[in-house]
């Protein structure tokens, strides 16, 4: 172009060019290069090292850019987005038309597929399952994602999804009511019914409910679950909204009713009203499990010993029935009516070389008290060892009860013994 143009490009002009040009040249000897270059040579750095040189703030939105723009040049009938959150990359797939493509289910995942794509079909309800279990043909991009993924899980959901707002309260037998923070939420659709589901408490309490397009027609269906993992590693003292949960299961398990309203977008679209949970399985298990918690946090307290939730903790009865009784101690009392206690006391003694010394024991005409102890104990508490007191149970007046002919008792021979306690009987129990 120059060559072509002599009267505008002129001696002088390029002489003038090439002085500019050496002169710019010498300046920016050895001087850092501009922006543009230092991210090459930043880029250069991480391959060679596998660790950035700086903190490079948009590093992982381009890398999830860039892995989506990969993919969705493999199919751009999909819409892709990528995200890493926690350890776990997630592509989302949304189709831009409607698509034809293979799917192939192995033979050991097809009645857990079938059962869980009804349930996507006629209930909306979201289904999830090994992308181990899956082959795909007809999708490059499907393709590809199968193939470099493994322990994944495919997810598919239906559409069209609604944010929706679920409004419950219970109603106890004298009329209380207790009002449960709102759950935030969605509604999807399927053939025969719709489901919400919602959560509240920062995500600790999720609700999915179920209910026919038809209300006359039963079969609707509540699954209430507490997701234990929001409270990891956290004082067991200070667990967020412990007692909101803990008020909530425990008066669903004394039977007071559940009642629902579902709103979407301002407007009511279903009432519920009057359903009892106290005898499901699920309710029974989330009380025990939040009971226990209770039970060691008040045991705890009054000890003054912190300890830190661990919802990988394998739940022990024998330790559940040691903090039920030491916080039955330190709150309701240590002296209690003996016709309150489940059960009398049982031991028993071993015949030493004077047998009717024991004889004469178990035959006393009068009632006596009788003292029993137990303890100290250590226990594993969220897989943590924790020390807890010994306890010391005096029964005022009782009678030895032997169940069996010891007429021809020998020395060291075993006597099981019941202790019958009279009616004015109480039993004191305290902390040793």
């Amino acid at each position: 172009m120059i060559d072509r143009d002599p009267e505008t490009f002129k001696v002088g002009v390029l002489q003038n060019w090439k002085t500019e040009a050496e002169k710019q040249a010498r300046e920016e000897l050895g001087k850092r290069l501009v922006s543009s270059d230092v991210a090459a040579v930043e880029m250069l750095t991480t391959a060679l090292t596998g660790f950035p040189k700086s903190f490079l703030p948009k590093a992982i939105e381009n890398a999830a850019l860039a892995s989506s723009a990969a993919l969705e040049a493999l199919d751009p009938r999909f819409k892709v987005k990528a995200s890493y959150a926690d350890g776990h990359t997630t592509f989302s797939l949304m189709a831009q038309e409607n698509l034809n493509f293979e799917l192939q289910v192995k033979e050991d995942y097809k009645q857990e597929f079938v059962e869980k794509y009804r349930q996507l079909l006629n209930h909306g309800t979201p289904m999830g399952i090994s992308s181990d279990a899956i082959a795909i043909a007809g999708s490059k991009l499907l393709e590809e994602i199968f193939s470099q993924t493994e322990n994944g899980i495919l997810e598919i959901s239906s559409q069209p999804k609604k944010a929706a707002i679920q409004k419950f309260w219970l109603v106890g037998p004298n009329a209380e009511v207790h009002i449960v923070n709102d759950l935030c939420g969605e509604i999807t659709f399927g053939r025969e019914s719709f489901s919400i589901s919602g959560t509240a408490y920062d995500g600790l309490l999720e609700v999915v409910s179920r209910q026919k397009h038809n209300p006359h027609v039963p079969g609707a269906k509540l699954t209430i679950t507490v997701n234990f993992r929001n409270w990891a590693n956290q004082l067991l003292s200070e667990l967020p909204n412990f007692d909101q949960i803990y008020t909530l299961f425990t008066n669903l398990r004394t039977g007071w009713t559940f009642n629902t309203r579902v709103e979407i977008d301002g407007k009511e679209m279903f009432v519920g009203k009057g359903a009892k949970l106290q005898d499901e399985d699920s309710i029974r298990t989330i009380f025990y499990l939040l009971r226990y918690i209770f039970l060691a946090r008040e045991v705890m307290r009054h000890l003054g010993t912190e300890i830190r939730f661990d919802p990988d903790y394998n739940y022990d009865e024998k330790v559940f029935d040691l903090l039920a009784e030491i916080h039955r101690i330190t709150s309701v009392g240590s002296v209690c009516k003996v016709s309150e206690v489940n059960g009398n006391a049982t031991c028993v003694l071993i015949a030493g070389e004077d047998v009717d010394a024991l004889k004469a024991v178990l035959a006393v005409a009068n009632p006596e008290p009788i003292k029993f102890t137990k303890g100290p104990f250590n226990v594993d508490l969220f897989n943590q060892s924790v020390a807890l007191p010994g306890l010391s149970y005096t029964l005022t007046k009782v009678r030895p009860h032997v169940n069996e002919d010891i007429s021809d008792l020998k020395p060291g021979q075993e006597v099981p013994i019941e202790w019958k306690p009279e009616e004015d009987c109480e039993m004191v129990s305290i902390l040793l």
